[in-house]
């Protein structure tokens, strides 16, 4: 007597992890890119002139603490969502992107944090934020043709 075969766990976020990961990547989003307007847009008057600020190094605090909770959500959405849906070969080019670029803003934050040198730090730098953006514009073109391929065909979306 063999088993009866039980359907595989979905591949879909539910609606709460959703909302977490969509929630982390835009105050990842907001703070990164408020911390670069404030290094290149804004300045204080000082005592001698121009200096950074105080907000910029609160947004790069915030960026830093928040980035630990993405990483860490990114590593429980590996199991559950990217692993599932990269074998049953679901959104394999969007969702590849979207793993690309958030393996790549995770590595580059670290090196970003331990690098010492001037101009290796300045290139990583602009490939960090130059990432995130292209990040957050893969992210939502892998969730609006996630949506388009479930109202189309909502069973075989959620296999």
């Amino acid at each position: 007597m063999t088993p009866a075969r039980q359907r595989p766990p979905p591949i879909r976020l539910s609606s709460a992890t959703e909302r977490w990961v969509y929630a982390l990547a835009f105050i990842l989003l907001l703070s990164g890119g408020l911390w670069l307007l404030f290094e290149y847009c804004v300045r204080m008057p000082g005592t001698y002139g121009p200096e950074r600020h105080f907000a910029q190094a609160w947004f790069l605090k915030l960026h830093g603490f928040i980035a630990l909770f993405a990483v860490w959500g990114f590593g429980t959405l590996w199991t559950f969502h990217v692993r599932r849906a990269w074998d049953n070969r679901k959104h394999r080019r969007s969702g590849g992107v979207v793993f690309v670029a958030t393996s790549a803003l995770a590595i580059s934050g670290v090196l970003l944090y331990y690098v010492g040198n001037d101009l290796l730090r300045s290139v990583l730098s602009l490939a960090h934020w130059a990432m995130g953006f292209a990040a957050a514009v893969a992210l939502s073109l892998h969730a609006i043709w996630g949506r388009r391929l479930r109202r189309r065909v909502p069973a075989a979306a959620d296999s």
